[in-house]
């Protein structure tokens, strides 16, 4: 696919699940794609969770120093990644400590994507189904405190938070608050406001979603995930 944007939720209904479950085919992308991704987590077809064509910058531009802030040593790293998960090259990730981290170690089933499309599926057909064998990836940009505290409100009432397995936090990038007052409180305290408590792994800042570098991420598949003082890591199997 090219990009994401809005609007995957309208087509769900020309879709032929029982196809996908005959004959899966490979589908990558993130963002509005987060619908397909669930749809193919919930008829258990491994997908990926990745960076799309107009992610990546040309070899000249980066040759030029574009994003040399991002890619100091001129090389596209999203771009690679999304080449290497779909040539089956993706191992896993080495993730730095963060203070909100939670500490453990399991195995399990990778779901999820962006909150905001997660939460359109709600009360339908093609909502993510989760279970205690689910490890649950979260991502967001672009809206506000309240906005993303009424999303994972309804990750926990809905019963997902408390059966997972584990969290992993990805990028919550441009996530406004001139409107909610939350003070001192950035995202990711938000976030923590619900998952201290939970018991299970919680790895934060695995640098997936929206923002640069974009690391591709295996959804449907087995993964081991590991979490400690010295920081994290993500395995798959």
């Amino acid at each position: 696919m090219y990009r994401g944007g809005s609007g995957s939720a309208r087509t769900v209904k020309y879709l032929d699940l029982s196809l996908i479950r005959k004959h899966p085919k490979l589908l990558l992308g993130f963002s509005d794609v987060t619908t397909y991704l669930n749809i193919y987590s919930n008829l258990h077809v491994e997908s990926i969770h990745a960076a799309m064509l107009n992610s990546f910058i040309r070899p000249s531009k980066l040759a030029q120093g574009a994003r040399k802030e991002i890619y100091p040593q001129g090389v596209d790293s999203t771009a690679l990644s999304s080449r290497d998960a779909l040539f089956g090259r993706i191992k896993g990730y080495n993730v730095a400590p963060h203070k909100y981290n939670r500490p453990g170690c399991v195995e399990g089933r990778l779901v999820g994507g962006n909150m905001s499309i997660m939460s359109i599926s709600y009360g339908t057909p093609y909502e993510l189904q989760v279970d205690d064998e689910s490890i649950l990836f979260i991502e967001e940009v672009g809206e506000g405190m309240n906005t993303c505290d009424r999303y994972m409100t309804q990750l926990k009432n809905s019963g997902k938070l408390s059966k997972v397995k584990a969290i992993v936090v990805g990028r919550f990038r441009n996530i406004k608050d001139s409107e909610d007052d939350w003070g001192s409180v950035d995202i990711y305290e938000l976030i923590d406001s619900y998952t201290h408590d939970l018991g299970i792994p919680v790895l934060f800042w695995m640098r997936s979603g929206h923002g640069l570098p974009n690391f591709a991420l295996y959804m449907g598949k087995k993964v081991r995930i590991s979490v400690s003082e010295t920081g994290g890591s993500i395995e798959f199997l």
